[in-house]
């Protein structure tokens, strides 16, 4: 229709396209709308939108905004002529909504000035406050809807694709298509035309082959092995060497393990030279063959790449090495080590070292290994502790690794399930909303830390899936390198304060309330605090769990709290990181204690869980405390510690049940399971390290199947313990004392 904008025909071609599925009992398919849209379009329209894409592919949503910006600009009469170029480039997906869908990606410019969102501008603490939308989101992709009221993330109704390799019949409709994931996945039964985001194409020969052929290789930056198919291998007829110490070469997801069949040497042909290298031969790959670190830097391949531009650019150096100079001696550009096989399909770059001039002096006290820790007030009155600086360990710094962050931010949600992405987007949101983390500038960024997601089964909800809770934390294996870990002078350990535990008749259990955000980070801090996520950049501002020196930070804050405490309490006070506890033969003392402990607490913006509090003054049930059991019944009747069977042995007593055979490796599993440290039933223990001992003393290899009477023992163990009253006592008595002496 004439009168009809691009924008409400698509909305009429989708209504249109779910009518017709629903009658004809098939789907249309997102291929179809696109061809009939644009069959659609006015003829002016359409020739300038073909005009202007060529044979080039894009997504139905830019597809939509581009035929809506010519349709705008004819209707209103203006004439191409008459304004200036980068007027002509606005994307109108983003001057209507304040955010677009492609991002980064859009061909047309995002001008800010004339968007609804002008009041956009930074937060009291001077952090960028931006209103745009950022990522999908995963909760209203899985369920068509959101839970969130102010979901910070892009709720889109279809299915984009992020990298597209174009091979149409139709080159105006460019409908043919097969879509390729950045994480090197490819739809069975298709094979890529040219290269994508980390792919090229190279010339591969061996010594058996006379003519060389071409393939796609996967350029792999975060594989320490190259990898070749044993298809391609046999094409090369390249000899499949078999080696004694072959590696189980790891996923990037931890899951998952690929045993090679062999290896095998293959010829590569570049403009500059022909380098061997040596590949492990895995059966199948969804590309022919991946370099990974020593076959780049063998080759001297340098990925560069651009903010403006989607895919690396591929160039091998004129320097590359020979094949005889392996990966190990020199200075290697990507980190290598030979005795890891990972298999990460990640962009993930080796950071290098710079050195900064810093001065200043750190907090001194009376730790082994002090941190920069200080106790900051607020205008308001209001107190927290604030980590000045990283404990560097000299004057070296991370250099930018926003490659590596790419590739393992992709990496995790490759790793994640569909339920676990929408309990995650909530745990970031909530932490984005309570300024715990804070979208910066790409400029603020020195170095980025990935995260990790610390996911927790919570049960089926009523919608039919599983519901998930994510505790986000930071994998700072990198960084670690560069601080040191600081003190923990006198921690006393968990033995200890269990043993505390069980010296009142009455205690308290509190538990502190996202212990380790409590502490913020200084200005110094936040440039080595970036995360990349949701392709935006963002910094903690607050101290998360994961650095090396988290530990020792939150125990150098914790420990002149109830050193202050103590002073002001009569009941015993002792604490295992986040887990705090009061113990006291007066209920009358504990309640009073608590309170001056949970002030205290408050003072330096501590706060405790109140749904996690336990207390035998008023709590009843069952509750967990440090690995055991701790039941508290009605009335007066005293307190007790419980001791669970582990999950581990139900499984195994299951596995055994249905004929599933039991080895050494199996059996160790179940009796480590068991956990008793303050030994309240030696015997059980004692019990199960002597099974274990003759299961060895077998000699029956790790993963083969043991013998019956192996199997009788462990059934005769659980027997045992399940007939036990695995019950004692919390509180000890001190009217008598029993001490026991060697000879």
């Amino acid at each position: 229709k004439r009168e009809e904008s691009p924008l409400d025909y698509s909305a009429r071609l989708k209504l249109e396209a779910s009518i017709l599925s629903a009658a004809l009992g098939c789907e249309v398919t997102p291929r179809e709308i696109r061809s009939r849209f644009r069959r659609g379009l006015l003829p002016n329209v359409r020739d300038d939108v073909a005009q202007h894409l060529g044979p080039r592919m894009v997504d139905y949503d830019e597809l939509v905004d581009m035929a809506e910006y010519y349709w705008t600009r004819i209707s209103d009469g203006q004439k191409r002529t008459g304004k200036k170029a980068q007027d002509d480039d606005i994307c109108f997906g983003f001057k209507r909504s304040g955010f677009c869908r492609r991002g980064d990606n859009c061909r047309f410019r995002h001008d800010t000035e004339n968007t609804e969102n002008k009041d956009a501008g930074k937060d009291p603490a001077g952090q960028v406050k931006d209103k745009t939308k950022t990522g999908r989101c995963f909760e209203f992709d899985r369920t068509g809807k959101c839970g969130r009221e102010n979901c910070m993330f892009k709720h889109i109704t279809e299915e984009t694709s992020a990298a597209v390799i174009v091979d149409a019949d139709s080159v105006e409709d460019g409908d043919g298509c097969l879509t390729l994931r950045h994480d090197g996945y490819l739809p069975p039964d298709s094979q890529p035309r040219r290269q994508s985001a980390v792919t090229t194409e190279l010339r591969c020969g061996s010594t058996s082959l006379t003519e060389s052929l071409d393939v796609i290789a996967l350029l792999d930056t975060g594989s320490t092995v190259n990898l070749v198919s044993r298809e391609f291998a046999g094409k090369l007829s390249a000899p499949i060497e078999n080696c004694d110490n072959q590696p189980s070469i790891g996923l990037a997801d931890g899951l998952q393990n690929v045993k090679p069949l062999g290896g095998s040497t293959i010829s590569i042909e570049t403009t500059h030279s022909r380098v061997s290298i040596w590949c492990w031969v895995v059966p199948t790959l969804a590309f022919d063959l991946v370099v990974g670190t020593p076959g780049l830097f063998q080759l001297g391949v340098r990925l560069h790449f651009n903010k403006d531009t989607v895919e690396p650019a591929v160039f091998f150096d004129t320097d590359a090495l020979k094949s005889s100079e392996h990966p190990d001696g020199g200075d290697c550009t990507y980190e290598y080590t030979g005795k890891d096989a990972l298999l990460s399909c990640g962009m993930t770059l080796e950071p290098e070292v710079v050195t900064d001039d810093i001065g200043g002096t750190l907090h001194t006290g009376k730790w082994t290994d002090p941190l920069a820790l200080e106790v900051c007030t607020g205008t308001d009155g209001t107190s927290w502790y604030e980590l000045k600086d990283f404990p560097w360990t000299d004057s070296t710094r991370p250099a930018p690794n926003l490659k590596e962050a790419i590739g393992r931010n992709r990496s995790m949600f490759n790793g994640l399930s569909p339920d676990e992405k929408i309990a995650l987007q909530k745990e970031f949101q909530t932490l984005v909303d309570s300024g715990r983390v804070v979208k910066v500038k790409k400029a603020d960024c020195s170095h980025f830390i990935p995260l990790r997601p610390v996911i927790k089964d919570v049960g089926p909800t009523t919608d039919g899936w599983s519901a998930k809770k994510v505790r986000l934390t930071v994998d700072g294996r990198r960084i670690n390198q560069w601080v040191r870990k600081g003190s923990t002078d006198g921690d006393s350990g968990i033995l200890a304060n269990l043993l505390i535990w069980r010296c009142g008749c009455h205690a308290i259990s509190l538990d502190l309330s996202s212990a380790f955000h409590g502490i913020k980070l200084g200005t110094t801090c936040l440039p080595y605090a970036s995360i990349y996520i949701f392709d935006e950049f963002w910094q903690w501002t607050v101290l998360a769990f994961g650095w090396g020196f988290s530990p020792a930070c939150l125990f150098q804050s914790i420990k002149p709290i109830m050193d202050d405490t103590r002073s002001d309490t009569k009941s015993f006070l002792c604490w295992y990181v986040d887990d705090l506890k009061l113990v006291s033969d007066s209920r009358e003392d504990l309640v009073k204690d608590e309170q001056t402990l949970v002030n205290n607490l408050k003072a330096k913006d501590f706060h405790t869980q109140d749904k996690k509090r336990v207390s035998t003054v008023d709590s009843e049930g069952y509750f967990g405390h440090l690995g055991y059991g701790w039941f508290i019944p009605q009335g007066d009747s005293p307190d007790i510690i419980m001791i669970t069977l582990p999950a581990a042995l139900e499984t195994a007593l299951s596995d055994i049940g249905q004929g599933v055979p039991l080895t050494r490796r199996k059996l160790l599993a179940i009796y480590s399971s068991w956990y008793d440290p303050m030994g309240l039933y030696l015997s059980v223990s004692i019990k199960a390290r002597l099974n274990m001992r003759l299961a060895n003393q077998s000699g029956i290899s790790w993963d083969d199947p043991l013998r019956g009477e192996d199997e009788e023992r462990l059934l005769e163990w659980v027997a045992n313990l399940k007939s036990a009253n695995l019950r004692i006592p919390r509180a000890v008595a001190f009217e008598e004392l029993y001490c026991y002496t060697d000879a």
